[in-house]
């Protein structure tokens, strides 16, 4: 996704990245390494000695909104940004929950989340809710 890295980027030293999704470990690896190898948490498979997949493996029922509760019992303010109906309870269990770039049937059926289309307004909405201001960011995101 154009601009994802730079987001990625920018935002260390601002805050730290966890990555929460419904994919599996062994698919995440190409696209880890291209960010920066980031926290994931995520399932797993088990692959047999052949290299063909017997088994998938959840980590947990809702995972991601399980998440966001170990961070706040560990005194962490969480920050959430997703974009599909998966996401939605981790977004609202957050301090802050984010649609970024949803389809449109997910904003109709939860307006009372916030909604960016550019990681630009995304830096922006971080900004605003957190109390830091946005001073001179010159990409066209």
């Amino acid at each position: 996704m154009p601009g994802a890295l730079d987001f990625i980027n920018w935002l260390h030293g601002k805050a730290q990245m966890i990555v929460v999704s419904d994919t599996f470990r062994e698919f995440a690896d190409p696209l880890l390494e291209k960010m920066g190898w980031p926290v994931l948490f995520c399932h797993h498979l088990t692959i047999d000695k052949d290299g063909i997949i017997t088994d998938y493996n959840l980590r947990q029922p809702n995972a991601k909104m399980r998440v966001v509760e170990a961070l706040q019992n560990l005194n962490f303010k969480v920050i959430a940004v997703g974009d599909s109906y998966n996401d939605i309870s981790m977004l609202r269990k957050a301090e802050m929950g984010v649609l970024f770039k949803p389809p449109q049937n997910v904003i109709d059926d939860n307006k009372d989340l916030s909604v960016v289309n550019s990681f630009l307004s995304l830096k922006k909405n971080y900004f605003r809710k957190t109390g830091y201001t946005l001073i001179d960011y010159h990409h066209n995101q």
